[in-house]
């Protein structure tokens, strides 16, 4: 066959190298005209007279002369090699491209593929067959640096000759069977069936490692300690799947391809196939099932028996770890992939806790794996400076969304070193953007009250405040190295995380904030419990646990105040009957009300006046108590505050009659109103019951959520019946 010059061009020149080793064949005497062998016959020999290599006078002999120099013979044979190599290689390609010319560039049948793979090995393999035969040890062609010096130069030679529409054919056959592997589960490659790879696959390998880059250079030690620490007998040891004829084809290419080095990289084609698996898969947005978990038993089921062919080489350990190490890298890649589809719903994966933990087991694993946490911590970061730090947000939203965020960031990383900037973040907002408007405090008290009311936790997970924080005392240098110290810092954070009242109470702005807000909260609520106070013991014997001894002894002055003014109430009602069923706590004034709030209600007192008419013989009631008290305690006077407490009214109508629980105010604002006829202004009201405006409309609008009155268009309220 003639060598077309623009289709692979000759690269070998064999002259030079044959007339190097001829010169020097003559120096030491030999016959000029005496023939050296041809690679033809070399092969020729080599496969049919093996032999005639291995007598006294072989082809070979005068080549086995110690005295010619070394590089002489092996310049030689690798030069002839090649060429016989090249030209076979040449013949090979012709035929390939008038096949695939044939075929109007469809795609090639897997069996014509596999063909013309074996024909390019056997090519590669003929040269080499030399090698294989016992040699003198004195010989040249004995060398080893001659094999491997063959065996690179081949490997180059035929990676530059090879038909890109080859390769193009290769990456179709290597898809085809993956679609394959895909469709029914696979045996493992022959070579690792011996060595249980369907359980082996199962067990995580890369739990130990120290640094991302290790992913893909584990030490052989590593992974066999890894198998070694993580056996499980409830591990799957089965082994099933389909092995037949296309099976043993798909394998022998796979093995041809590797000693050629012309394996396909699969990485690419695993990509796109997880991610068809990602998109088409229900559970990737259910957040309440584990998507890593089911993903990786499909990726060892179907995938992984795929690459154990794909890379499978010889039957030795060292491949075998090899093929383990492949297994990282591609559970790594589904790490990825998921990863970046689950990362933009972090926010409300996170909000809908705990429904959602199996998600955030994901992420744990997936961003240490992976080494994401920074890039999910920033991420999750912009999210609640865009969706909940804002105006539009309410307190409660912040502190919910705050509480989900300890408890899933501290599972995403133990270590806590991407919870602290988001805490800062928040708690930041809450102290300055909002100005810490008193709803703040209001509302962390309220949601630690609320906490209070769940099983308490685990004494063991209890973290205690210092007292030196709680009095506002000068930090000392000591504390003060120790916060700026991060690894005693996160360690102190680590510890705080495992108690949700503790990192509540951290977000107010300070310890004795938390204390005083707590105090005017429990003293709300005693004011309107009837004398209930045992739920509020609860509560309070409970928050003490996570502070060193009297941080409430205003709060237990204020029970002892509710215990007492039961019994003396108790006492009164028994002694005296009174109009009104009137029931009175009796406060201790400079614990029941903190310094903050005393001077605003002594303001509000003076501004106000009262009128307590509407309600006829109630302020003789209160006198009448008052006097009665004087008589059991000489030494000391009721001071009544009317507008502290709770009222009970019986309303009634035509035809029923309403049991409601309301505030002083808005039982002075709903005895106004008499019949269905009379309307009243929001400040009419105000002036009959000397009232302040803005306490009048939260009481309007009590009433009007109770369905008692209704607002006209002309801004005039009314009673909805008689």
């Amino acid at each position: 066959m003639s060598r077309s010059p623009s289709q692979f061009p000759k690269k070998i020149d064999t002259r030079n190298s044959d007339n190097y080793l001829k010169s020097y064949l003559t120096l030491q005497g030999h016959n000029e005209r005496e023939t050296l062998p041809t690679m033809e016959e070399i092969v020729d020999i080599c496969t049919g007279r093996p032999r005639l290599l291995r007598v006294r006078r072989s082809p070979l002999e005068i080549l086995h002369d110690p005295a010619i120099p070394p590089l002489a013979v092996h310049n030689w044979y690798l030069y002839n090699a090649l060429d016989y190599l090249e030209n076979s290689l040449f013949v090979l390609f012709e035929d390939w491209e008038t096949d695939y010319n044939k075929r109007m560039k469809k795609q090639v049948p897997g069996h014509l593929f596999s063909q013309y793979v074996h024909n390019i090995y056997q090519c590669y393999k003929e040269i080499g067959l030399l090698f294989q035969i016992p040699i003198p040890f004195s010989s040249a062609l004995a060398a080893p640096e001659l094999k491997q010096a063959v065996q690179r130069a081949s490997l180059s030679l035929i990676h530059s000759m090879i038909p890109s529409n080859f390769l193009d054919t290769r990456t179709q056959y290597f898809r085809s069977q993956l679609v394959q592997f895909l469709e029914t589960p696979c045996l493992f490659h022959p070579h690792y069936r011996s060595r249980q790879p369907a359980k082996q696959v199962q067990k995580v390998l890369d739990d130990k490692l120290l640094e991302l880059e290790n992913v893909r250079c584990v030490s052989d030690e590593v992974l066999r300690r890894a198998l070694q620490d993580d056996e499980d007998e409830s591990m799957e040891d089965e082994e099933e799947g389909k092995e037949g004829k296309d099976m043993k084809e798909f394998e022998m290419i796979c093995q041809e391809l590797n000693q050629l080095q012309l394996t396909e990289d699969w990485t690419e084609m695993v990509k796109e196939v997880i991610e068809k698996e990602l998109e088409s898969s229900d559970i990737i947005d259910d957040w309440t099932e584990s998507i890593v978990q089911e993903k990786l038993r499909w990726l060892h089921v179907f995938v992984l028996p795929w690459i154990s062919y794909v890379t499978s080489r010889e039957d030795t350990d060292a491949n075998w770890y090899d093929f383990l190490r492949e297994k990282i890298k591609v559970e790594h890649l589904l790490y990825e992939l998921i990863y970046r589809i689950r990362i933009k719903d972090i926010f409300d994966i996170i909000r809908e806790y705990p429904t959602t933990s199996p998600a955030i087991v994901d992420f744990h694993i997936i961003s240490t794996k992976r080494g994401l946490l920074n890039d999910l911590k920033t991420f999750l970061m912009d999210e609640i400076r865009y969706r909940l730090l804002h105006l539009g947000a309410s307190l409660q939203d912040i502190l919910t969304q705050y509480e989900a965020c300890v408890t899933c960031l501290s599972v995403i990383d133990p270590s806590c070193e991407i919870l602290e900037p988001v805490i800062k973040l928040i708690k930041h907002y809450l102290l300055r953007q909002r100005n810490y408007r008193r709803d703040v405090l209001l509302g962390i008290v309220n949601q630690v009250r609320e906490r209070l009311d769940e099983d308490p936790i685990d004494s063991s997970k209890l973290y205690v405040f210092k007292k030196l924080l709680i009095n506002d005392e000068e930090v000392p240098h000591a504390l003060d190295d120790f916060d700026r110290d991060k690894p005693a810092r996160l360690n102190r954070l680590r510890t705080k995380v495992k108690d949700p009242i503790a990192m509540l109470i951290s977000l107010c702005k300070s310890l004795k904030d938390f204390i005083d807000g707590y105090g005017n909260a429990l003293g709300q609520a005693l004011m309107t419990a009837q004398y209930a106070t045992d739920t509020e013991v609860r509560r309070i014997e409970l928050l003490k646990r996570h502070f060193p001894p009297d941080s409430f002894l205003r709060c237990d002055i204020m029970l002892k105040d509710v215990e007492d003014s039961r019994r003396l109430d108790r006492q009164l009602h028994e002694s005296k009957q009174f109009e009104f069923p009137l029931h009175s706590t009796m406060m201790t004034r400079q614990y029941w009300i903190a310094s903050s709030d005393s001077e605003e209600e002594d303001e509000d007192e003076e501004e106000e006046e009262v009128q307590w008419g509407v309600y006829e013989g109630l302020e003789d009631t209160m006198e009448m108590y008052g006097n009665e008290y004087k008589q059991l305690k000489m030494s000391r006077r009721l001071k009544f505050k009317p507008m502290k407490g709770m009222v009970t009214l019986d309303l009634e109508f035509e035809n029923r009659t309403m049991r409601v629980e309301a505030s002083p105010e808005a039982a002075l604002v709903i005895a106004v109103f008499e019949t269905r006829d009379q309307l009243f202004t929001c400040e009419q009201v105000a002036s009959k019951v000397g009232m302040k405006r803005s306490q009048v409309i939260k009481c309007l609008q009590f009433w009007r959520e109770k369905e008692i009155l209704e607002l006209t268009a002309r801004g005039e309220y009314h009673l909805l019946e008689d």
